[in-house]
């Protein structure tokens, strides 16, 4: 009988422990998101089985415990009453004291750290998930906005960081026709005239066409040449190898590289190998604090300059998906640039005054400069009401 009793006991207790751990898996599932519930989940189910098992045997065992000491129908009814009373109870409590002390002695293992243990699951990498964690980042820093716990210009910093990833180099390249570039055949003296006019610290050199470049020529690395009396040396002989990256680049991925090659400008290439143009960690920065204006820069003409609701100039640099946000049009995007639609559509050089239609909107070239268009003039066409 001793025995019995001290097996039942035993039982007893594990259908406790079992119930505990079933407790605690709740628990850990609770504090993390749907998509990381799986090993919690595994462990609330066996937990469960187990628990269910031991209470079987245990209430079996009594039962037949309780049947030796009296094998009448008051013995059966004794034994089925008590044991299920005794497994309820035990059960009840073994669960209640896991969740109450649940905090006190798991979570010290993991320290604060315990409430971000999901974001240390493994991460997915789809684009679904990626675009759904943008957004949840983006809708806490709106509410944190608006209640005061950050400022408007912080809010613009997080969402350039956030927009980084689907940013690609040719959206905010310097294009070709813009880039101040040196032929390596170019004499030192003449190449410092440049470098000073301009205000650079990196020139890129090309062989023969721009879509040849051969490295950038840093203005120290010239300045220390011709302080050394090295003025037969050739700008090939100084310039420092140039760092290449396709349009598509992502400018996370960009910015990341650079720092790791230790470069300060990249040449983006086009889909045939050309130079397309250029981007510096400057303007990557740019994206994220906006406008970075020194000593050197003149000021800029706005790059978009509002008319109406209905109506605005853009430089042609502008993103066509921007002039769609901004005056609510659906151009086409095929182009990434304001001014590479136009090209497209007129199909031939343009001069100001030409003017295309394109959908519901229509813009007009306000200004050329040798052979690429400078200023737009695009004005959603506004259907009027009509009279009764």
């Amino acid at each position: 009988m001793l025995v019995e009793i001290s097996i039942w006991i035993l039982l007893v207790a594990l259908a406790g422990a079992a119930n505990a751990v079933q407790a605690t898996a709740q628990t850990v599932r609770e504090l993390q998101p749907a998509a990381s519930r799986t090993r919690a989940d595994r462990l609330d189910f066996w937990s469960g089985v187990v628990g269910a098992v031991v209470i079987a045997l245990a209430a079996a065992l009594v039962a037949m415990a309780l049947l030796a000491i009296n094998a009448d129908a008051r013995g059966v009814a004794l034994g089925v009453a008590f044991s299920t009373l005794a497994v309820l109870i035990w059960r009840d409590l073994a669960r209640d004291w896991a969740r109450q002390n649940l905090q006190r002695l798991v979570l010290p293992l993991f320290g604060d750290a315990a409430p971000f243990l999901p974001l240390v699951e493994p991460r997915d990498e789809s684009p679904e998930a990626e675009a759904t964690r943008d957004e949840t980042v983006e809708q806490m820093v709106e509410a944190s906005e608006k209640v005061g716990l950050i400022e408007s210009d912080e809010h613009e910093m997080i969402t350039g960081i956030l927009q980084l990833d689907h940013t690609q180099a040719r959206e905010i390249m310097v294009p070709r026709m813009d880039v101040i570039a040196l032929d390596v055949e170019t004499c030192l003296s003449d190449a410092l005239v440049v470098v000073i006019d301009g205000a650079h610290a990196r020139v890129p050199v090309y062989a023969e066409t721009i879509d040849h470049v051969a490295g950038i020529l840093y203005a120290k690395d010239l300045l220390r040449a011709l302080r050394d009396g090295k003025t037969d040396a050739l700008l090939r002989e100084l310039a420092r190898p140039a760092y290449f990256v396709p349009e598509s680049k992502r400018l996370d991925e960009l910015l990341q590289e650079m720092q790791r090659h230790h470069v300060h400008m990249a040449v983006i290439v086009d889909e045939y190998g050309g130079t397309a143009g250029i981007v510096t960690i400057e303007d990557i920065l740019e994206e994220i604090v906006g406008e970075i204006q020194d000593e050197y820069d003149a000021a800029e003409e706005p790059l978009i300059e509002r008319i109406s609701d209905s109506e605005g100039v853009f430089d042609a640099r502008v993103p066509v998906d921007k002039v769609n946000e901004i005056l609510e049009l659906n151009l086409p995007t095929d182009n990434d640039t304001l001014g590479g639609l136009v090209y497209q559509r007129l199909e031939k050089m343009p001069k100001a005054g030409d003017q295309v239609r394109v959908d519901d909107a229509t813009i007009s070239v306000v200004n050329v400069i040798g052979r690429r268009i400078k200023k737009v003039r695009v004005a959603k066409m506004v259907n009027e009401p009509m009279s009764q």
